[in-house]
């Protein structure tokens, strides 16, 4: 009897362990290979040269995140367990570095007093004040100015010790984990070895450069098909293992593709600069597999852009010129870390018409063969019943604020914009709209109000948006740094200088190509910060107040916006533009979508949602 107690006792041991096990495997943080996880967050040191406290800020951003912040004790004391985050063992890498063993993290005290408490410092990830104590190295802290925390590993446990924001260091940096996300951007993708595919079709098609567009609006990191392998274009081009239901929906569904065209845009194209060598969109790499050209295949010039061609029972590819509408298919990495992985696109003009509304679908084959779930962004703006909202009719819908002859809106929702992206946003929601540009300290007062504007900032970027810049809390303005004119920071709408006090966070504005203003939010304040245009936020449009029967316009001159993954330079477009003619030419980006303007005036999902809320708020 002893015995079958004891393997009774046992038996529930082990089934109380493996139940533990599997309760921390289901919460733990599913974080990129070289990071760790602790709670629902991913830490890892980079190691390499060092860097300053700034720019160590800046590395952990482009990875993701930020410098570490601990929200408990707990967490913080995790972080100290000795050789955590192994920098002792890297030093070596750490050449400019000096014999300190340490990393930056993100805390930062104004002026710290020579003491051993921490109530004077604040984490920069939000500026709250830090509210728990350090275990200093030491037993205490310098005096300014070295007011920047770094985690040492020179003894066992870690400590904290602070030093001057020049000392070179590695960055231990911190970001959410994205354990709910699926490998592909929706189920409407199918996943072939490490990446996502999707056909596009709808009652309407894109032109090339539209088709572009609507691939990088669905991902950051998508563009139209490219192949880097036979297996991958033999995958693609299996007419009964794909059921791609190509033909039979072009024709049954789209009202304003070309004729009979049965097709699907790829990013496959003639490069007559380099002897018409086909290469892709989306890097210029030359093409390196078999293609199976349909009988008299590929067109001459100027029928360069590929796309793949259904016949009743085989799939081949065809050119054809760049303004045809037709359907698209997209191609994305499949999802391995919080940012979505990106590549170097090179320039290709297109020579586009302007696109005529358009509405979509999306077909997944082979698990349904009609499907028609539209892949819309719901959006939301900032409706506030502590100001007045504009008469009817002195703003363009119900959803701006007024303040001294001028509507202003705080564009949020599911999906962000990168910084063109925003400036084509505002105008097509009226044609004076801009982004944010301020001509007194009275309107930037106003704007920068924390309590009376509850813009909600902060609560709706982390709830609501999906594909924006994470922990980024922010909403792109028209402010920039013209660095051809010593670097001072201007308008976007009119190039006119900044003459008003601006409240930068700390350690702002960055340094270049961190040229671009947003408004970034606290716990309990408004900053302005700098980033580079690519980056995914919501953004404030401004339009002047209506007094006639035609919108007051804005002319602004030529900015040009040069983006960290392209070499293109986007020109902002004049309000007075309704869209590119056919003698036009747009640039193709990775991150600048090209006429995105034209494009977002004729989309219908999104103009829908946003007549919807208005219809419901008036």
């Amino acid at each position: 009897m002893r015995k079958f107690f004891f393997n009774l006792s046992t038996f529930l041991l082990v089934l109380l362990s493996s139940v533990m096990l599997c309760h921390q495997a289901v919460g733990a943080a599913v974080c990129p290979s070289g990071w760790m996880s602790y709670g629902s967050y991913c830490y890892r040191a980079l190691y390499g040269p060092g860097r300053t406290f700034q720019e160590a800020r800046a590395a952990c951003a482009d990875s993701g995140g930020d410098l570490l912040w601990a929200e408990t004790q707990e967490e913080l004391d995790w972080a100290l367990q000795g050789g955590r985050f192994g920098i002792r063992e890297h030093w070596g890498q750490c050449g400019n570095c000096s014999q300190t063993y340490s990393g930056w993290i993100g805390a930062q005290g104004a002026t710290l007093s020579d003491s051993q408490q921490s109530s004077d410092l604040i984490w920069l990830m939000d500026g709250s004040p830090v509210s728990f104590k350090f275990s200093w190295y030491l037993g205490k802290p310098k005096l300014s100015p070295n007011d920047f925390v770094s985690l040492t590993e020179a003894t066992s446990p870690s400590r904290l010790r602070t030093d001057l924001k020049t000392d070179k260091k590695f960055p231990i940096c911190k970001m959410n984990s994205n354990s709910e996300r699926e490998p592909c951007p929706s189920n409407e993708w199918l996943q072939f070895e490490g990446f996502c595919y999707l056909l596009v079709k709808g009652s309407n098609g894109r032109n090339l450069t539209e088709a572009v567009s609507d691939c990088r609006r669905r991902d950051p990191s998508a563009h139209l098909l490219w192949v880097t392998s036979q297996a991958e274009m033999d995958w693609v081009m299996d007419f009964s293992a794909r059921n791609w239901r190509l033909r039979e929906d072009y024709r049954a569904q789209c009202r304003d593709c070309r004729f009979q065209g049965d097709a699907a845009w790829t990013g496959l194209y003639r490069d007559e600069a380099d002897g018409g060598n086909f290469k892709w969109l989306k890097d210029n790499s030359n093409v390196d597999v078999t293609v199976k050209w349909f009988v008299l295949d590929p067109g001459n010039p100027p029928r360069n852009y590929a796309y793949i061609y259904g016949t009743t029972n085989d799939l081949y590819f065809r050119t054809y010129s760049p303004e045809a509408k037709h359907y698209h298919f997209c191609k994305a990495p499949v999802f391995v870390s919080t940012t979505a992985p990106t590549g170097v696109t090179a320039t290709t003009t297109i020579a586009t018409r302007e696109p005529t509304s358009t509405h979509e679908t999306v077909t997944s084959p082979p698990t349904s063969s009609d499907l028609t779930t539209p892949q819309s962004t719901h959006e939301t703006s900032t409706d506030l019943s502590t100001t007045n909202t504009a008469p009817q009719g002195a703003c363009p819908s119900q959803n701006w604020l007024q303040f001294s002859g001028f509507c202003y809106l705080l564009v949020k929702g599911s999906n962000g914009r990168n910084l063109t992206e925003a400036m084509s946003d505002c105008q097509r929601r009226d044609p004076s709209a801009h982004l944010l540009w301020v001509t007194s300290q009275a309107e930037m007062d106003w704007v920068m109000d924390f309590s009376a504007r509850n813009w909600r900032l902060r609560e709706d970027y982390r709830a609501q948006c999906r594909d924006c810049r994470n922990l980024g809390d922010a909403a792109w303005t028209g402010l920039y740094r013209d660095e051809a004119d010593g670097g001072n920071f201007k308008w976007l709408i009119d190039n006119s200088n900044l003459d008003v006090t601006v409240n930068w966070f700390f350690l702002e504005p960055g340094n270049p190509p961190r040229n671009y203003g947003y408004i970034y939010e606290t716990v309990s304040s408004l900053y302005f910060r700098t980033y580079s245009p690519e980056s995914k936020h919501y953004h404030f449009c401004k339009a002047p107040v209506f007094v006639s029967t035609t919108a007051p316009t804005h002319t602004p001159t030529t900015t040009n916006i040069l983006t960290t993954e392209s070499t293109t330079l986007v020109t902002s477009e004049s309000t007075t533009q309704t869209g590119p003619t056919s003698s036009s030419s747009v640039t193709t980006s990775a991150t600048i979508l090209a006429d995105y303007t034209t494009y977002s005036k004729s989309t219908p999902d999104t103009t829908q949602t946003e007549s919807t809320i208005e219809a419901t708020q008036s």
